[in-house]
């Protein structure tokens, strides 16, 4: 576990030279309010000329520092095998996720599940090695990929649904928020399935379209499928077989309208409600209380406060945290940290995604963070 840090300075970077007038003047802004937040707090300040993001001290950290630093913080916590790109082409594994750190918003991550999509992935990226939008796959790593524990065969309908953990914790290892994601709902025909935008050699590894999911254990296709339809969860039209549908007892026909969404974790009475239907997936999960799992609930202490604070100067004052369970041996794997995460979690807790803008929730986060500061370094 994490040692308590003294709180004694942040270190606040510039705002990038971004080409969005706008999106600079709202960086600008964010960094000005942790700036007099900072000072109100007593902090030293410390003025930094590398680039910031909206959020934190690091725009963006390097995947395979944190996750070596995380288990210098807790050698308890499970991480997968993870790996540079060019680590795993010269020795890949299967089943494999890999991903470009650098972009948000869940873009350019793939599941290579089976030899078939091992060799379209590698031969992909060896003809793209040079390509200069990839940067020398400069920001890509790889991840053992890890079956989860969602929901069971019997429950539901269900058959090893994608599922994952979200957490925000604070630089003083408080948790603010937390979430469970179950799989993605998208139309049946597959013809809105989003896809790498524009001529980024990546979208050449979602195509063709598909409305199934790279099974691993024997895909004849051999796609990469980015995981945008991978958490999409469906596997075929056709119900046999263990698809993701619910079955109606009644009638035996499968709807697919509602494989997909967010349970809010320790909910409050303003929280976005539970569906009943997300009631028994909880029941099935045995987590009738609903709330954060203990283990996990450390992990976040341990890594907000881990990643947040070095030598006392605050780093990061949030982070983003992302874990998943394992199906396997029922374990939580720990893997990555976003330094600029989506604050839905947040809006969710406060009632829905409407109930909040993103700015107003992260000057939600800020409030509360501040205030766990302000408590830290009364208590020291």
């Amino acid at each position: 576990m994490s040692k308590k840090q003294t709180l004694e300075a942040i270190e606040i970077r510039q705002p990038s030279r971004m080409t969005n007038p706008e999106v600079r003047e709202q960086v600008t802004q964010v960094l000005e309010d942790i700036r007099r937040r900072s000072q109100a707090a007593g902090l030293r300040v410390i003025e930094s000329q590398a680039i910031e993001s909206p959020n934190s001290a690091d725009y963006r950290g390097n995947p395979l520092d944190d996750l070596q630093r995380v288990r210098e913080i807790n050698p308890d916590i499970p991480t997968p095998r993870t790996v540079s790109m060019g680590g795993f082409r010269q020795h890949p594994f299967l089943p494999a996720m890999a991903k470009d750190t650098g972009v948000a918003g869940g873009k350019r991550k793939y599941l290579v599940g089976n030899d078939a999509s091992l060799g379209k992935f590698l031969r992909w990226a060896g003809d793209h090695q040079d390509d200069e939008r990839l940067e020398g796959f400069r920001d890509w790593l790889v991840q053992t990929y890890i079956e989860t524990s969602g929901a069971t065969r019997n429950f539901g309908g269900y058959h090893s649904v994608p599922s994952s953990y979200r957490v925000i914790a604070d630089c003083t290892g408080e948790v603010l928020a937390s979430h469970f994601q179950y799989c993605q709902a998208f139309p049946m025909d597959g013809t809105h399935i989003p896809q790498e935008e524009g001529e980024h050699p990546a979208h050449l590894l979602e195509k063709p379209s598909s409305y199934r999911l790279v099974n691993h254990q024997g895909e004849p296709e051999g796609s990469a499928i980015s995981n945008r339809v991978f958490l999409s969860g469906a596997q075929s039209r056709d119900p046999k077989g263990g698809d993701l549908g619910i079955q109606d007892p009644k009638t035996g026909t499968y709807s697919f309208s509602r494989i997909g969404g967010r349970i809010v974790l320790n909910p409050t009475t303003d929280s976005h409600p539970t569906s009943d239907f997300e009631k028994r997936w909880l029941d099935g999960m045995r987590n009738e209380k609903q709330e954060l799992p203990r283990a996990l609930h450390q992990y976040a202490t341990d890594i907000g406060s881990g990643l947040g604070v070095k030598d006392g100067v605050i780093r990061n004052l949030y982070l983003g945290l992302d874990f998943v369970r394992s199906s396997a041996d029922g374990r939580f794997y720990f893997l990555e940290a976003n330094r600029r995460p989506s604050l839905i979690t947040v809006r969710d807790l406060h009632g829905h995604v409407d109930s909040m803008t993103e700015d107003q929730a992260r000057s939600w986060v800020l409030d509360r963070t501040f205030e766990n500061i302000a408590r830290a370094r009364t208590q020291k």
